[in-house]
């Protein structure tokens, strides 16, 4: 199954599909995985984000900073040859990029196929809550991707699990170090006061349990315990390991492959 399965088809009929990716557990990776899928449909498109972002290898990155009308013909000809670029505001200490206004990502929907946007930050953590700010999806998203390491469950609630964990202990009366049981890692997922309270209400909604490298059957469980709470489709897998599956709700999770 390829990484664009987490979007809704049909694929080759998208014209100025918004999708934004927010959570933890390899944001950038997954949008890098399923923008190469989409450039080999002969798809054009844009990956850009709301936050900050490290360029991608070997992909051309186009600065809006400075620019007048002229970007628009530079965002054609691109597309028309490169098939996929990254578009950010500025650079940023040096070689990262400095996302766009979410307002600004709506104008990328004339010249892709696709806008794949990184519109959520997590330090490089599993899982995360969010300030009130945060997280920074453009109001015309057409699917919000939600992401999660499969890691994450049954750890301790510390800096090194989530982003922002004393927020998140304070939200849910919990104490550092407790243990991130499935129930409470739902709340925080499927709960208006978590993730699907920040979405917009006109955005679809998918769920990415990633890493079942580290621990498969952590992630067979999260799946399980999910697809109880809400009819969002759930996908497992594996980004290191080229992997995806979606979640059945008619299948027990002791039917997953993954190899």
């Amino acid at each position: 199954m390829p990484f664009y399965s987490l979007l809704d088809p049909p694929i080759n009929s998208f014209k100025g599909q918004i999708i934004s990716v927010i959570g933890g557990g390899g944001k950038s990776s997954l949008l890098k995985k399923i923008g190469q899928e989409l450039v080999k449909l002969n798809l054009k498109v844009i990956l850009t984000t709301t936050t900050k972002i490290e360029p991608f290898p070997n992909t051309a990155v186009v600065l809006l900073q400075g620019r007048g009308e002229d970007i628009r013909e530079e965002l054609t000809y691109m597309l028309d040859e490169l098939k996929i670029i990254m578009v950010a505001k500025k650079r940023y200490h040096g070689n990262k990029l400095v996302g766009v206004n979410p307002e600004v990502v709506q104008k990328f929907k004339k010249y892709a196929n696709i806008v794949l946007v990184e519109a959520d930050g997590a330090r490089q953590r599993p899982f995360k809550t969010h300030m009130p700010h945060e997280p920074v999806i453009p109001a015309a998203t057409d699917k919000v991707i939600i992401v999660i390491g499969s890691e994450i469950v049954h750890k301790p609630l510390n800096d090194e699990t989530v982003h922002r964990a004393d927020l998140f202990a304070k939200k849910w009366n919990m104490e550092l170090e407790a243990k991130l049981t499935r129930k409470i890692i739902a709340k925080e997922l499927l709960s208006t006061a978590g993730y699907i309270g920040k979405i917009p209400l006109t955005s679809n909604v998918a769920i990415f349990i990633n890493k079942t490298d580290l621990n498969l059957d952590r992630a067979k469980s999260l799946a399980e315990y999910l697809m109880k709470k809400c009819d969002y489709p759930i996908f497992l897998g594996s980004i290191k390991n080229n992997s995806i599956v979606q979640v059945n709700p008619h299948q027990t999770t002791e039917r997953f492959d993954l190899v």
